[in-house]
């Protein structure tokens, strides 16, 4: 969110949050000329967040990266090409071709940077969609630096949680495990972690592989500092006690993060 900074009372000056040098990361964009996917699943599921979207965004996201990586090899094989001598060229060229026609999906992480963190929320709120409380097997963490999964009660704050969802979709059975923890590190600065893992992956456990390329391993980036993740950290906790305290009060599964202006 951006913040307006009164000069001599009378002067408004816009600071915006700082995001890290990310050059070094696989980076996603989602920017098809004007058109952006999030804003076009938004209109057709009339802003509600549902497994299906869910499915959708984790498609979506995966199409984006593996659309990076395709770009990026071939870079690196059009250079190989210009240097190759005439005898190594003929493998080089089967490698473009290759690149260009096959299905070639490379796991890892990728990254997606948000103007603030509004927008970061509502993209894992997208990506994990409606998770019942039962379902979930909490996060908790020490600033950050602890990312085991401890039994609920263990260990503090609360930052996140793991679910193996199942629904049905037009007759076919869907199974995913999902997981969002908020986090912070020095390189990507506050943002968020989804891994989204389909249902041929799912092995009678929610434990993570977070290199499967059929997997979606995302860090969702928002701006700030470490006192922006704490704040945001310590907001999340405050949510969760609530929660367990009250049960689903709401009606919904959606009860996980907070929303602009405070908590739900």
């Amino acid at each position: 969110m951006r913040e307006i900074l009164m000069i001599d009372n009378s002067v408004e000056q816009e600071v915006v949050p700082t995001v890290p040098d990310l050059n070094s990361f696989r980076v996603i964009s989602e920017r098809g000329g004007s058109r952006e996917r999030f804003s076009a699943r938004e209109n057709f599921f009339g802003g509600e967040f549902t497994h299906e979207r869910a499915r959708q965004a984790f498609e979506d996201y995966k199409s984006l990266r593996d659309q990076l990586d395709k770009a990026n090899r071939r870079k690196d094989l059009q250079r190989k090409l210009e240097l190759a001598r005439n005898g190594n060229r003929k493998a080089i060229e089967v490698e473009i071709r290759r690149n260009e026609f096959s299905y070639y999906p490379q796991g890892g992480e990728v990254i997606f940077v948000c103007a603030d963190f509004e927008e970061a929320e509502a993209r894992v709120m997208e990506l994990i969609g409606p998770v019942k409380p039962a379902d979930r097997h909490d996060r908790y963490c020490r600033l950050g630096e602890s990312k085991a999964i401890h039994d609920q009660g263990k260990n503090g704050p609360y930052n996140g949680f793991e679910a193996v969802c199942q629904f049905e979709t037009r007759g076919k059975l869907h199974k995913f495990s999902r997981s969002w923890r908020i986090d912070y590190d020095e390189k990507k600065g506050p943002h968020f972690n989804v891994i989204v893992r389909p249902s041929q992956i799912v092995s009678g456990s929610a434990t993570l592989d977070k290199s499967d390329p059929e997997s979606l391993n995302i860090a969702i980036v928002f701006p700030g500092n470490i006192d922006t993740y704490k704040k945001h950290l310590n907001t999340i906790e405050m949510y969760a006690i609530t929660s367990l305290v009250n049960g689903d009060t709401a009606g919904h599964s959606l009860d996980y993060l907070t929303v602009a202006g405070g908590i739900k």
